[in-house]
């Protein structure tokens, strides 16, 4: 069985460290140190700008969704406050009506078609009041859940981001791990020399 160098794959003597011909050490470690060191320094340099960059951008997305969150809801809460002060507005029409009809009751006995006329008109009045009070009364109460879902939406992309972070500690904690002996290399033959006569 012929031995060969790993360098310049020319026949040598077994037991050689190193090749008589190119110099080469015949160690798989040795032979490759210096491709494999600046593989751990150009990986690590990498990973660090990579997380680095991933901190940064994790960072500014959640300035932006909280950002455009609190505008939601400012606005949500803003629109709120509009129709509370429009059911307020038609509460005290309700409570005109409601006086006017009264009166009109106290007047019907000296003018009864005309005071019936006035009722109807009133009831009528009344009744579109009460349905856009109610129409009022239910958008606010949309908006009010609305608010409510935007802010549990905040709350559960701030705990994803959260998850997030402590997925990429844990990423940037891992150590790419180096072959600790040489590998036999192959023959022509196929064969894998002999451990008991090479020097590794």
């Amino acid at each position: 069985m012929k031995n060969r160098c790993i360098g310049c794959k020319r026949e040598i003597a077994w037991g050689e460290t190193a090749c008589p011909f190119c110099g080469a050490q015949q160690s798989f470690f040795k032979h490759h140190k210096s491709s494999l060191l600046a593989f751990i320094v150009v990986a690590g340099a990498s990973a660090a700008g990579g997380y680095e960059l991933y901190q940064r951008t994790l960072k500014q997305a959640e300035l932006d969704i909280a950002q455009k969150s609190q505008i939601q809801i400012d606005d949500a809460a803003q629109k709120i406050q509009q129709l509370e002060s429009q059911v307020e507005a038609l509460g005290q029409q309700l409570e005109q009506a409601n006086q006017t009809i009264q009166q009109a009751e106290q007047q019907k006995s000296a003018n009864t078609s005309q005071a019936a006329a006035l009722t109807d008109d009133l009831k009528k009045k009344l009744t579109e009041a009460e349905k856009k009070f109610e129409k009022e009364s239910a958008r606010a109460g949309w908006l009010g859940r609305e608010n409510t879902r935007i802010k549990k939406e905040l709350n559960t992309l701030k705990e994803k981001v959260a998850s997030l972070e402590k997925a990429a500690v844990i990423n940037s904690a891992s150590v790419p791990t180096l072959p600790s002996s040489s590998t036999p290399q192959p023959t022509e033959t196929g064969d894998t020399p002999e451990t008991g006569d090479s020097d590794t």
